[in-house]
């Protein structure tokens, strides 16, 4: 499990998350997620250029979490909604990257780490990974542990090994 490394749970968590917020969404009235004023002000009071820059760290494409150059996916949702008082600038790198972005300042914040005892601030994990095994039915391969995959292409995301 990996977290936001101020710092990543996406499969149901990230889901009940992203449906929590277009619900209460529903609730208030229509904004943009680029203006949203700090606690306090209206709209008309803040122009969208006096909120603070954040850099966030995080992961090269990967659908359906990241897409689009970071103009798109669940865990670029999530972090506009945590995070509706800073104007957010992505920096896209690899896990490895990631994972020390902030201590190399290269970013102010880094999504997708793993928590380490360095002293950083973490949040709860927003996206987990799930190992699943996906082969044609009619290629009648049965996999019950990782020594059945000798021999086939595997395709993983980095460090799934661990």
């Amino acid at each position: 499990m990996s977290a936001i490394a101020f710092r990543r749970q996406a499969s149901l968590w990230a889901v009940a998350m992203v449906a929590l917020a277009i619900e209460l969404a529903g609730c208030q009235p229509e904004k943009s997620p680029d203006v949203s004023p700090p606690p306090g002000k209206t709209p008309t009071e803040v122009p969208s250029d006096d909120r603070r820059e954040l850099v966030v760290a995080i992961s090269i494409d990967i659908p359906p979490y990241v897409m689009n150059q970071t103009t798109s996916g669940l865990e670029i949702d999530v972090l506009h909604e945590a995070l509706p008082e800073y104007k957010l600038r992505f920096l896209q790198m690899s896990y490895a990257e990631l994972q020390t972005a902030i201590q190399d300042d290269k970013s102010d914040v880094s999504a997708g780490v793993h928590r380490t005892d360095d002293g950083g601030i973490y949040s709860r994990g927003f996206v987990s990974f799930a190992n699943y095994a996906i082969t044609k039915k009619s290629a009648t391969q049965k996999i019950d542990n990782i020594a059945d995959l000798q021999g086939h292409v595997v395709l993983t995301w980095e460090d799934a090994d661990e």
